[in-house]
């Protein structure tokens, strides 16, 4: 990927100091894979049990295994990159000033935006970008390592599984891994083991050559760790390219205070409160006065890899299609580096995500509610929430052909702006002819009862009505000024604002894509202007479905990549529902059942997934990361769009697996314990035939499997294939074996 998203471009800052640009692709993993990411769950769990171990302790090992394993093969996690590797300079620090400091540890970064960072019981540090976008300085950094390094050392991990009295995996506190984000964001201990880890990890730090008082900033850091990553007033103006402006009402003028209270309550947290943790650091310090430095490695490399960190938290942002987030986020980074064409890049894909979510209730996740945020950054919820979704559509387009112009080689940008077109089609019925390219905002003039621009007199000048501005009031009289105040600001002003947004005879042929677009999904839904051909689509739906119904798809592929397939096992007749043992063994052999069923089908097929890479495998893993983003993103954004913010930097897997198609599976199979088991019993000794089923009903749990495969066309974006199979029975060999043979089938006839 070229230019992240479009072009998103990357910068370090190097060792004089002057910022350079070169091109972005997120973090990279590097070198050999480490064999974390690489050996089976069960042969770590062997290796870690023996038979002198309490059941307890070895149900510890089952879980903590299968939990870290279950992130270290989900793509988000980064080892060897730029940001890993300066951690570990840090670790070495540590490591150099006190031996005893275990020489085992390792350091993984991962792609999330939470602030936290946890270790496990294998020596395992996972440092979380979202953190490392907040820190101040390198000495706060290897403080916080120093607490890791503790709950290591201490053994905090298996403390603090034994302390639960129920090993149920939704109550533990160890299912923090089994859904990746909500764990890194709530990984927990006891608040005794908490203290503990501030006061020891205190200890190994004042042994470092680092200065004592930034540990005082930590606890800020985790005190304010629901802002953004820095507090500045949000500046519209960032959107305003060309000459428009975007009316005032837009722009929030009362904003939240930031209120939090680090003293707040804990008897029922797992943590102690940010004032206790603040309070017992200041005690200790006290007694033990003492300077140090804020950076031992090196001041500029902080600040290098924390923007790093900066930019990847606006990826995962967009990625995870929290526009509003990463719109301020976007502004941070355009002021803090005025030259640098990361922001604008990525703001033409903020404003291209959100405009194709409306502001009803079922989009609020995505815009968000303003009124809940503090901080300037509520400003950023209040642009995207009160612009309609016809406005934020043509501010997208008139952003996006800004960028067109700057970067007009750009294919991503070119079919963003057409699948703006379309959008703006087929939801708002808006045309090119609506808009009005050939006069500047400011120059219109203003009249109360314009009539639409697609109604006035082609070749005329335009006249619309526009809101005065502040300064445009200065020099009118005491009736004016009152009449002009209390006047509405055209609900078309977005209409207006393409004066100068490139060639017009190119913007025609955009819109003249969108509409074919538009005019080819109405006839697919069935839902244009012409009954005739209402009732020709849906004769030709009606057709397609008995079908594929009959003899299935036909879509002649020759090659497809199968990505992360996955298998789970379900017993909720048990206490430990998930059989995660079982899952493993199955998802390993269903690969082979994969590749045998392609090979009789005379279908190619390569797999990607961490239990079958190598430790020279880095590559394939990259490529393997950024699959699962692209697929997350791109089921985020459902029907609305095929074009996820990765769509640039996936297009050279084509040619790499010299294949456009790219698939996902999954399989889970469940058993549910029957329901009304005694009144079938006693009613089946009432009918003599009914016995041997009374008897199988009794025996017997409800086991379903279900199957879903989706192939999609990375190239497009285009969803070719999904097969979604809900079947009540078994996942014995038998079904399996025709299922997949089906589905294998069809896609390569």
């Amino acid at each position: 990927m070229n230019k992240w998203t479009l072009l998103l471009f990357f910068f370090v800052i190097c060792a004089q100091g002057k910022t350079q640009e070169t091109s972005y692709t997120g973090l990279k993993s590097k070198g050999y894979i480490p064999d974390d990411f690489t050996t089976l769950t069960l042969e770590k769990i062997k290796k870690a049990q023996n038979k002198k171990q309490s059941q307890a302790k070895s149900k510890f090992y089952e879980l903590s295994n299968f939990g870290i394993d279950k992130l270290l093969q989900s793509g988000r996690v980064c080892f060897n990159d730029t940001i890993s590797q300066y951690v570990a300079k840090v670790l070495k620090e540590i490591q150099k000033s006190n031996p005893s400091v275990p020489k085992n540890l390792k350091i993984y970064t991962v792609k999330s935006p939470v602030v936290n960072a946890f270790t496990t019981d294998q020596g395992i540090i996972f440092i979380n970008t979202g953190l490392l976008a907040q820190l101040e300085n390198e000495a706060q950094l290897a403080f916080i390592l120093c607490h890791e390094i503790i709950h290591y050392t201490e053994d905090h991990v298996m403390e603090g599984f034994l302390n639960q009295t129920d090993l149920d995996d939704s109550k533990n506190d160890y299912k923090r891994t089994t859904y990746i984000d909500k764990e890194l964001a709530t990984t927990r201990f006891s608040r005794k083991l908490e203290n503990e880890a501030d006061e020891k990890g205190l200890a190994l730090f004042l042994q470092t050559k680092y200065d004592p008082a930034e540990v005082d900033g930590v606890f800020d850091v985790l005190l304010y760790a629901h802002l953004p990553f820095d507090e500045l007033p949000f500046d519209s103006a960032l959107l305003e390219v060309g000459e428009y402006k975007i009316p005032p009402k837009y722009i929030l003028k009362k904003f939240n205070d930031i209120e939090v209270d680090e003293n707040i309550d804990d008897s029922k947290l797992t943590h102690p409160n940010i004032g206790t943790r603040r309070k017992n650091a200041k005690n200790i310090l006290s007694l033990l006065p003492k300077t140090g430095e804020k950076f031992l490695i090196s001041e500029n490399d902080f600040f290098s890899v924390r923007d790093a960190a900066r930019i990847e938290v606006l990826r995962l942002q967009i990625i995870n299609s929290k526009y509003p987030e990463a719109l301020y986020s976007a502004f941070i980074l355009a002021h803090d580096n005025p030259t640098l064409s990361l922001p604008e890049v990525a703001i033409g894909e903020i404003l291209y995500g959100s405009a194709l979510f409306d502001n009803s209730n079922s989009d609020r996740t995505v815009l968000g509610d303003y009124r809940v945020h503090q901080g300037f950054v509520q400003s950023a919820y209040y642009l995207l929430h009160k612009l309609n979704s016809k406005n934020r559509g043509l501010v997208a387009l008139r952003y996006n052909l800004f960028l067109h112009q700057k970067y007009p080689q750009n294919k991503t940008i070119e079919n963003r702006i057409i699948s703006l077109c379309e959008h703006l089609d087929f939801i708002h019925d808006i045309h090119y002819s609506d808009l009005n390219f050939s006069i500047s905002q400011d120059s219109l003039s203003s009249h109360e009862n314009a009539p639409p621009l697609s109604e006035q007199k082609k070749g005329s000048t335009p006249i619309v009505y526009v809101m005065n501005s502040d300064e445009d009031k200065v020099d009118l009289d005491k009736e004016e000024k009152i009449r002009t105040s209390t006047k509405k600001a055209d609900p078309n002003w977005a209409q207006h604002i393409f004066f100068q947004s490139g060639d017009t005879a190119e913007t025609k042929s955009f819109f003249k894509k969108g509409e074919q677009l538009s005019k080819k999904k109405q006839y697919l839904l069935g839902i244009t202007d012409d009954p005739k051909k209402n009732r020709k689509s849906n004769r030709d739906k009606e057709r397609y479905r008995k079908k594929t119904k009959k003899k299935g798809r036909s879509l002649g592929l020759n090659k497809i990549v199968l990505v992360d397939p996955y298998y789970s096992i379900y017993d909720f007749t048990k206490k430990d529902a998930h059989k995660q043992i079982e899952s493993e063994n199955e998802e390993i052999e269903t690969l082979k059942r994969f590749e045998k069923t392609a090979k009789q089908v005379n279908l190619e097929l390569d797999i990607l997934t961490p239990y079958r890479f190598d430790s020279l495998d880095v590559e394939k893993y990259n490529d393997f990361s950024l699959l699962n983003e692209w697929v997350n993103e791109r089921f985020v954004l459902g029907g609305r769009s095929q074009y996820p913010s990765s769509a640039e930097e996936v297009q050279y897997l084509v040619n790499k697996y010299n294949t456009k198609y790219f698939a996902w599976s999954g399989l889970i199979n469940t058993s549910l314990p029957r329901k009304n088991k005694i009144l079938v019993g006693a009613l089946s000794l009432y009918f003599v035939v009914a016995i041997p089923y009374g008897i199988y009903y009794i025996a017997s749990d409800n086991r379903t499997t279900h199957i879903y495969f989706a192939i999609f066309n990375i190239e497009t974006g285009q969803l070719v294939m999904y097969e979604n199979r809900p079947i009540d029975m078994n996942d014995t060999n038998g079904l399996l074996n025709s299922q997949y043979y089906d589905i294998f089938n069809q896609i390569h006839n």
